[in-house]
């Protein structure tokens, strides 16, 4: 009886050390950095082919930059940014805290940009090209290298044209209520010409006014 027994724990054990890999292996890469310098993946330095999981932090200090590739797009960090990674329906959803983050795909596919006031991502399945920077938690800015893009605010979808910057700002009388808690009525958005001496932008959330400044070609 005792060998018996004996003979149970061992295959329990082996059992057990058997599904060790399967456990480990169900975490999938989300793509992995091609250019790092000055940059945190993880809490730890990051470095060319280290590989990004969803929930990953990613951070740059000053003079610092981040690129990594995802499928056949790319995502990159400027100077000073930092964001993290998640799973997303389309692909790979990156949540930018602050800083300048920006993305580029063959396909417009398999990337998006989360901030507290909007999601940016690809309109079309044509080559695409976006900046998007954390100017402070109630204005961003959006720039559409190339490629149109998908603005999605507050319920609302908004189209931000090839070649153009946006700047993307919440009613600064509520200012101090995060997006999540603001009541639909006074949740504003003034979207102004980005570098006019005056306003040209209007309240509310049903128009978009671009820039007829052009973004420097990528």
């Amino acid at each position: 009886m005792r060998e018996f027994g004996r003979a149970c724990l061992v295959a329990i054990l082996i059992a057990a050390l058997a599904d060790l890999p399967v456990l480990g292996a169900t975490a999938k890469p989300l793509g992995f950095v091609i250019q790092a310098q000055h940059a945190q993946l993880a809490d730890t330095a990051a470095a060319s082919g280290s590989t990004v999981y969803a929930g990953d932090s990613l951070g740059t200090d000053v003079g610092g930059s981040l690129r990594m590739r995802i499928g056949a797009a790319q995502l990159y960090l400027l100077s000073t940014s930092a964001a993290t990674l998640a799973e997303a329906p389309t692909g790979v959803s990156a949540t930018l805290m602050h800083g300048t983050a920006g993305f580029s795909s063959p396909s417009g596919a398999g990337i998006e940009l989360r901030t507290e006031l909007a999601t940016i991502r690809a309109q079309t399945a044509q080559p695409t090209h976006a900046r998007v920077t954390v100017v402070s938690p109630n204005e961003l800015l959006i720039s559409s290298y190339r490629g149109a893009l998908s603005v999605e605010a507050e319920g609302e979808t908004f189209t931000a044209a090839e070649g153009n910057t946006y700047r993307l700002v919440a009613d600064p009388q509520d200012a101090d209520v995060k997006p999540a808690k603001r009541r639909r009525k006074a949740f504003f958005f003034w979207l102004g010409v980005i570098g006019a001496g005056t306003v040209l932008g209007v309240w509310g959330i049903h128009e978009l006014v671009e820039s007829p400044t052009k973004p420097e070609n990528r």
